[in-house]
């Protein structure tokens, strides 16, 4: 997206500046021109459409299709249905075949995506800054949904397994083994990490409190007359440091079951 005024030439430059720099990060993709012609004369629209054409771009569009161009310069575009044919007669004159795009099929492609989300198992928050590595690939990091994408990752026929790597500072690192990425396709992988203790009751220490902490907490469930240990398995039920499990204890699990 890269909607500048052409007769302004500031915003002038600033196009050439944007897709110039597109054109350098496009690597072995492809880069189309979002171009604004909403807020252009026609004439100039061709002209920045032009430039990134002969800049190397393998293509463009267009924001906006209701309101085509700005004629009169006065910042309210008109709808000019007639921009259409202009552009058809001043710059796309021929039909042109679709741009192969070898990478986006399976059959050709030698490359993979990978992506997901990495959370906190005890509360789902997204886990912001983490470092994600998948084998010895260069590191990237999850934003602040927790999300991460790594591309062009090698990948052969039927698909190669990595080791995905994730770590961040006061977190345990978590190593997946056996991720497999295939080529011309996008595959999740989401990581659990950064695990906050969830409340009383995860009886079997394993990080939540389901229905398998349910039926341990019912065994341990004898009232106040019966005392455990401080080490003792059911103590994790013992929400009130009481050392037994009675129904103060019930009321708080049910309050942490399903964290």
């Amino acid at each position: 997206m890269n909607y500048k005024r052409e007769y302004e030439s500031d915003e002038a430059q600033w196009y050439r500046n944007c897709v110039n720099a597109a054109i350098g990060w496009r690597y072995s993709r492809h880069m189309y021109c979002g171009q604004g012609n909403y807020l252009n004369r026609k004439a100039d629209s061709v002209t920045q459409m032009q430039y990134a054409l002969n800049a190397g771009a393998n293509g463009t569009c267009n924001y906006a299709y209701a309101d085509t161009a700005d004629e009169d310069m006065n910042g309210s575009p008109e709808a000019d249905w007639t921009w259409y044919t202009y552009v058809a007669n001043n710059l796309f004159t021929s039909t042109v075949a679709t741009p192969a795009m070898p990478w986006r099929d399976p059959a050709t492609a030698v490359e993979g995506t990978l992506w997901g989300r990495a959370t906190d198992p005890g509360t789902g928050d997204p886990i912001d800054g983490a470092t994600i590595q998948v084998g010895a690939l260069a590191a990237v990091e999850t934003d602040g949904n927790g999300c991460f994408v790594v591309t062009m990752i090698p990948a052969a026929a039927g698909g190669t397994a990595y080791t995905v790597t994730a770590s961040k500072t006061n977190c345990t690192t978590i190593q997946l083994t056996g991720v497999v990425v295939l080529p011309g396709d996008v595959v999740r992988q989401d990581i659990s990490m950064c695990n906050s203790s969830p409340g009383t009751g995860d009886m079997d220490n394993d990080g939540d409190i389901d229905t398998v902490d349910l039926m341990r907490f019912f065994f341990c469930l004898a009232g106040p007359d019966s005392v455990y240990g401080s080490t003792h398995m059911c103590a994790r039920g013992d929400a009130d440091g009481d050392l037994d499990i009675d129904m103060w204890d019930l009321a708080e699990f049910q309050r942490n079951f399903g964290q």
